[in-house]
């Protein structure tokens, strides 16, 4: 089911207010909660709103119960409807207009990226049919078809602009047949909602962190990538921080004695560092940059016919960070050190 037009439905005896929720049942969400004050003798409600989404046209009349002063409404509203409206959005999904029965003519994305509700806020608050589908709008004559919205009082001279505007936007559309709207989930070819597409939406929608594919997409151990993450954030304990935190503690730093400690010198402008960095750099044919260790893993990335190839070089960029970073806690914690050949070769024995 989509989101479509409200149920009206009959409502007796006295109900107190409680909040919405849905619970599922064989993956359909079959509990509404509906929230009310108070209701005395036979009244008339609309049921709109579940979780975001709304109740669809057509549904047969639920079952209503009431426990502990809650009215329960049993019926078929699929999780699909909930999620992809509430958590998701309505971006999400694509119309295709039929006979537009079933799509809200102020609330769904139909003429456009927008709803009409965000283009003309002025004009939906002032609708006496907020729910309204577009068919209820869009007013068959031999003509072809007029729009016709409603409004509760007289619109000022401002709405009246904004009316026009809208009259604009509408203008190309008409009814198209006797076929039903159709919903369709954009993030998947066959149109179908599924729970990974949404997942992915979310996460690759959103921010994404430059040195993603650097880090996560490789196949080195979990506790290196984290490591590399931290890299990749600056959220690193080098002397620089811990400094904030610990008074009378060293701050330069312990491979090269001369300069302050911090996560760029660390990793790449330490002269210890620019040693190891010099003979990866012979092996694998490419220019180390030593500005930063956030350019270091930017400025990595290659391409390569076989996915072999491409494995192993990302382990040979997480291998060396690691090497430096324990070989410099080697000296601070156990009081060891290795000179620069000896942590090259471990470098390569790891990856070999």
């Amino acid at each position: 089911m989509v989101p479509g037009v409200p149920v009206k439905m009959k409502v007796q005896g006295e109900l107190r207010s409680t909040e919405k929720s849905g619970s599922t049942r064989n993956g359909k969400a079959d509990i509404l909660c509906l929230q009310e004050t108070k209701l005395e003798g036979d009244k008339e409600i609309v049921l709109w709103e579940l979780g975001g989404g709304r109740l669809t046209h057509g549904v047969s009349s639920p079952a209503v119960g009431r426990a502990r002063g809650i009215m329960i409404l049993w019926n078929p509203i699929e999780v699909e409807e909930v999620v992809a409206d509430k958590l998701i959005g309505r971006e999400s999904v694509s119309i295709s207009l039929g006979d537009e029965q079933r799509c809200s003519f102020w609330t769904d994305r139909w003429c456009g990226n927008l709803t009409l509700d965000h283009l003309f806020p002025d004009l939906f608050a002032n609708t006496s049919a907020l729910m309204a589908t577009i068919a209820d709008i869009f007013k068959v004559s031999h003509a072809g078809g007029t729009w016709v919205p409603t409004f509760r009082r007289n619109i000022s001279v401002e709405r009246a602009t904004q009316l026009l505007q809208m009259f604009a936007i509408l203008a190309p559309f008409r009814l198209t047949g006797n076929r039903e709207d159709q919903w369709s989930w954009r993030w998947e070819k066959s149109g179908h909602f599924l729970v990974k597409s949404a997942y992915l939406m979310l996460v690759d929608g959103g921010l994404r962190h430059e040195a993603k594919a650097q880090i996560w997409d490789t196949r080195s151990p979990l506790k290196i990538k984290i490591f590399i993450w931290m890299v990749s954030h600056g959220r690193f304990p080098t002397c620089d921080k811990i400094s904030r935190f610990l008074l009378n503690i060293p701050s330069s730093c312990c491979l090269c004695g001369v300069e302050e400690e911090n996560l760029d010198h660390l990793l790449t402008v330490c002269s210890f560092s620019k040693v190891i960095w010099d003979e990866i750099g012979k092996c694998t044919q490419i220019n180390i940059p030593f500005t930063g260790a956030k350019e270091l893993l930017l400025g990595w990335s290659r391409k390569f016919p076989s996915k072999v190839d491409r494995v192993v070089w990302w382990i040979i960029l997480h291998a060396t960070i690691w090497a430096i970073w324990i070989e410099r806690n080697n000296r601070i914690f156990r009081r060891e050190s290795e000179p620069e050949e000896a942590v090259i070769q471990g470098i390569k024995s790891n990856v070999l």
